[in-house]
């Protein structure tokens, strides 16, 4: 996967009190009709949804990794450019998205643990179809908010679901 940038090409506006990584007019807009559906909304919970960026899809370790190094670019991205503030990185591997909003009191600063059962199958990248699967005994090292899992067919490790990495810088 490609990072968003070669180099730190993030850019953010302040607008209501509120970060952003889009232009004010539209972060404003979006906000607003934000509000019309969940007026109870939090102005973190704000951030994070206008924040939130597509990453390339991770289908593999490297994928993730770049993932990591994006989130990384982006949390030097704002120290430099709100040296005073506090932000809590959200980087939801394996699931594509990164975002950001301000750490202030009552935002969440982990990921929930899934209450979902285990499936019995999950896709498999190298079959191209869902099939039943071996986990992994011990959390991964690199990556333990992803459950890992082999390919009951062809060994191929993958992962089953994952939660998302919280950084507060």
């Amino acid at each position: 996967m490609e990072p968003l940038s070669d180099q730190d090409d993030w850019e953010f506006c302040e607008a209501a009190g509120l970060i952003f990584c889009v232009p004010a007019a539209r972060a404003l807009d979006e906000r607003s009709r934000l509000l019309q559906f969940a007026p109870d909304y939090q102005p973190w919970h704000l951030e994070g949804v206008i924040n939130h960026e597509h990453l390339a899809a991770q289908t593999n370790r490297e994928d993730l990794r770049g993932s990591v190094r994006e989130a990384e670019v982006l949390a030097a991205a704002l120290r430099r450019a709100f040296p005073e503030r506090r932000f809590v990185i959200v980087n939801r591997l394996g699931g594509e998205v990164l975002s950001f909003y301000q750490a202030i009191p009552g935002a969440p600063t982990v990921d929930p643990e899934p209450v979902e059962p285990q499936p019995e199958r999950a896709h498999c990248p190298t079959c191209d179809r869902r099939q039943a699967f071996q986990l992994h005994p011990q959390p991964d090292p690199e990556f333990p908010e992803l459950e890992w899992a082999d390919c009951a067919v062809c060994g191929q490790e993958t992962w089953l679901w994952s939660r998302s990495r919280f950084t507060t810088i």
